[in-house]
């Protein structure tokens, strides 16, 4: 891919550490500078860009600045362009999916190289959900500003009052055509899951060592009372999962649920279980669900916008 690049002088050198790497990635880079700490009008840096990717010499660019405020205001000026100014991974994606962002804007003052690296990541790697009859591409097309948007700008604004701008049922229900099997956005909590499970396992052997031995109907209860618990939870994940989310996820959602369940049978009908294995197997199978619940939620929110 051809990627344009550009700096001020309060950003030149995160522009300069981007170069090389998507360099070493095999991408083609147009720099139009800076390349010293001379003062120059951040503007200049972000028309120059803009116009590389309209004209469509550069597929993507990617614009610093001290705060990248200032040159992604100029970036926008140009027509065509779609430049966002993100500092954290997630709203960079949604930039890419949901609004197709051709120009992406950092900060050198404010957001830490590390960060930057990730953002750089994720906006080249990230597709746009588009497609024919998607609600991205209808809502990315009026970002053109043409005449018939500006007219009806002008008849809202004589109203007071912005009519007419429901999306239709057709588009909020249309397919979009990132590539099959994209499940960057299920991924994320899966480090989560793993501390949960550790977490909660040292937790376990902690109250197990205490509580072993002690007091063991007590313990029986309150084992029995977590597993049913976890069941319930997954339940309802394994019924949002099944709608909505991966073939993965639903698996997970329904061993942990079947873990749950185990511990809370062999509980409730005097199974010699060991208490220990069974508050680490609780733990474990209510972590999982805890989290694949939170994320098959957030997803689900996500996609009905």
């Amino acid at each position: 891919m051809k990627v344009a690049l550009s700096a001020d002088h309060a950003g030149f050198d995160y522009k300069d550490r981007i170069a090389t790497i998507l360099r070493a990635q095999g991408h083609e880079i147009a720099d139009f500078g800076t390349h010293d700490a001379t003062p120059v009008d951040y503007p200049d840096y972000g028309f120059v860009v803009g116009e590389a990717v309209a004209q469509g010499r550069c597929e993507r660019g990617i614009v610093v600045c001290g705060s990248s405020v200032g040159i992604s205001i100029a970036a926008n000026k140009v027509a065509g362009i779609r430049c966002a100014a993100v500092f954290e991974p997630y709203s960079c994606e949604l930039s890419r999916r949901h609004n197709d962002a051709n120009v992406l804007a950092l900060s050198e003052r404010l957001t830490g190289w590390e960060m930057v690296e990730r953002l750089v990541a994720v906006f080249m790697e990230t597709p746009f959900d588009g497609g024919p009859l998607s609600r991205h591409t209808r809502r990315v097309a009026k970002l053109d500003f043409g005449s018939a948007e500006q007219a009806k700008a002008q008849l809202d604004l004589e109203r007071g009052l912005v009519a007419d701008a429901t999306t239709p049922q057709a588009f909020l229900h249309a397919p979009t055509s990132s590539a099959p099997g994209s499940d960057s956005k299920w991924l994320a909590p899966v480090n989560t899951i793993l501390e949960q499970a550790v977490l909660g396992g040292l937790g376990a052997v902690v109250v197990g060592f205490l509580l072993r031995g002690y007091l063991p109907a007590t313990l029986m209860i309150v084992c029995w009372l977590a597993a049913a618990f976890a069941v319930l939870r997954g339940l309802f994940v394994a019924f949002v999962t099944f709608r909505s989310g991966p073939k993965w996820l639903s698996s997970a959602a329904l061993a942990a649920l079947l873990a749950s369940a185990l511990v809370a049978g062999s509980l409730s009908f005097g199974v010699k279980l060991d208490y220990l294995i069974g508050l680490l197997v609780v733990r474990f199978a209510s972590g999982i669900v805890t989290v694949a619940m939170g994320s098959a939620g957030l997803v689900l929110k996500s996609q009905r916008r």
